[in-house]
């Protein structure tokens, strides 16, 4: 993945725990948010969803390739 991609991609995953303050465009006053930071469980739901199917991707990501571990942003180091 482009580092132009993890820009927007961390934007996204940003729009489902945070209360609204994410600006749509820089100049722009509309913020948005969803709030699951506000719900423990609905976090812990998302969040480890979300870590579920990235680690498997990565998994058929490594399986693919053939390597013994590959190396992508964000795969092995804190978020």
């Amino acid at each position: 993945m482009g580092g132009g991609a993890l820009a927007p991609s961390h934007w996204v995953l940003d729009f489902l725990t945070h209360r609204p303050d994410l600006p749509v465009v820089p100049w722009g006053a509309e913020e948005l948010g969803l709030g699951l930071w506000n719900h423990v469980a609905a976090t812990v739901a998302v969040e480890g969803t979300v870590s579920a199917l990235w680690m498997a991707w990565v998994d058929r990501l490594r399986q693919a390739t053939g390597l013994a571990s590959v190396a992508v942003a964000g795969a092995s180091g804190p978020p």
